[in-house]
């Protein structure tokens, strides 16, 4: 049988042999539609493919605005032809035994004025298959997005040879936002790049695969954006030990992926700040020495993936008793900009005990013994001049 030929198998009435009156309330008048002889033209159906043509018979249609069928279950708009409205429905092969039913079970009215109809005719095409076994060849999908299946069938009468085109992929794009410049508090400035162009728009040349030749992504577009700090907060220990690392919890309610940097100024008083003290990180390649080591820093940016994230900082470049603005700033992959800032004072450890003494002792002990050993130096030189003046130096 011959893909997409239509099965004209005339049954007469199936269901609705007498009119069906409608009342539709629409938003000006009441209009009636007699919905009358609900058909379709096939009775039985076998394996092979058809179309199968569900139409019926509304008046007055010159007040419809449109109609739709619903079919197994989808609504499908129909076409008309004066008062006629119908669907060709496809019903596509079975390779299996089945017994079952096509069914039509919802005529749905829209008039020109807004009110909707309903009508349910619940019909039923008997489908009868049996014994349908094909061997199904597969083609290549091309670059028109389509390919060709070939089904060949066994010889069992009903079951005749045939081919059907289906839709495919033939290639997908890879379309890259690149930010030309990022939010700064109104908008932001990007291009488009698609990745797979050569490969796949310059292959078949659809518009499906080819969004980077239009609107938005074939031009620079400015794009509004804004700092955003009512869902970001900084969580610092507001009063931290001066000779302690200060530790901050970042909490951004969302689950985006940010690229972040932290900073730190001193405060002028006014919720404002001067220059940074200190950005992290803070990219920069070390050279180590033989007494001293110092691990090179590489990273740009830190990430904060799932909304959660921690920074601290070493208090040696602050001063106790003075206000500071300690603050983190990320940026998104759409080039929007959070900010989020909190004020710090840092105060001095009490020194008026031995174990506060001890504990300073301990974390300085490098220091010390550095200091120590260069007593002992400069103090034996210092002796060596003088007994060397005196007459009294090592013989």
């Amino acid at each position: 049988m011959e893909n997409k030929l239509l099965i004209w198998i005339l049954v007469g009435m199936l269901l609705f042999t007498g009119a069906n009156a409608i009342m539709v309330n629409s938003s000006t008048e009441i209009y009636s539609f007699n919905i009358t002889n609900p058909q379709a033209n096939a009775s039985n159906l076998s394996c092979d493919p058809a179309y199968i043509r569900f139409s019926a018979n509304i008046s007055n249609y010159i007040y419809i605005d449109h109609v739709t069928f619903t079919i197994q279950g989808y609504e499908y708009e129909t076409q008309s032809a004066g008062n006629i409205f119908f669907y060709d429905y496809y019903k596509p092969h079975n390779n299996n035994d089945l017994n079952t039913t096509i069914d039509f079970t919802k005529i749905k009215i829209w008039d020109i004025s807004g009110g909707i109809a309903q009508s349910f005719p619940d019909i039923h095409i008997p489908l009868i298959c049996v014994g349908c076994d094909y061997n199904v060849s597969s083609g290549s999908c091309l670059s028109n997005d389509s390919k060709l299946i070939q089904y060949i069938g066994n010889g069992v009468p009903g079951c005749n040879s045939y081919n059907e085109t289906q839709d495919c992929n033939y290639c997908s794009e890879d379309i890259q936002e690149n930010i030309i410049q990022a939010c700064n508090g109104t908008a932001r400035i990007v291009d488009y790049t698609d990745n797979n162009f050569s490969s796949c728009c310059d292959v078949t040349g659809l518009n499906s695969d080819c969004h980077i030749n239009f609107l938005p992504y074939n031009e620079t577009q400015t794009l509004n954006c804004s700092y955003e700090a009512n869902d970001f907060t900084l969580q610092c220990d507001p009063a931290p030990i001066i000779t302690d690392r200060i530790p901050c919890l970042i909490n951004i309610n969302d689950n985006h992926e940010y690229a972040c940097w932290s900073m730190i100024s001193q405060s002028n008083g006014t919720g404002s700040s001067g220059n940074y003290l200190q950005v992290n990180p803070d990219k920069t390649e070390y050279q180590g020495t033989i007494m001293i080591g110092k691990k090179a820093e590489t990273r740009e940016f830190f990430n904060i993936l799932n909304g959660m994230g921690s920074i601290y900082y070493t208090s040696k470049s602050l001063v106790g008793d003075t206000e500071y603005l300690l603050g983190v700033k990320c940026i998104d992959a759409d080039g929007n900009i959070k900010l989020a800032e909190q004020k710090i004072r840092p105060i001095y450890e009490p020194m008026n005990s031995v174990a506060s003494r001890g504990v300073w002792a301990r974390e300085n002990i490098g220091a010390i013994i550095i200091i120590m050993l260069s007593i002992i130096v400069v103090g034996g030189i210092i002796i060596s001049i003088g007994l060397t003046l005196s007459g009294k130096g090592w013989k």
